[in-house]
């Protein structure tokens, strides 16, 4: 069996490098419009009344709690 082309392995290496890197990228650039979001969210969610939390069937603790969270967690 002939040895591998070095050329080709070179090719297979570099799309495994671009491709991870595009994924990368990716993540980036969409990653601060995600934070964005919940932090828009959890403002919202500790804006609301207590007949609207009582209505979604959460509590004050409960809001409390996920509003103290860092923007940058789920």
């Amino acid at each position: 069996m002939a040895p591998p082309d070095p050329i080709h392995l070179r090719h297979v290496a570099a799309r495994a490098f671009f491709r991870q890197l595009r994924r990368r990228l990716r993540w980036i650039f969409r990653q601060p419009s995600t934070w964005v979001q919940r932090w828009k969210q959890r403002t919202e969610l500790a804006g609301l009344d207590d007949r609207t939390l009582r209505d979604m069937g959460v509590n004050r603790y409960d809001i409390a709690r996920e509003v103290a969270k860092p923007f940058w967690r789920d």
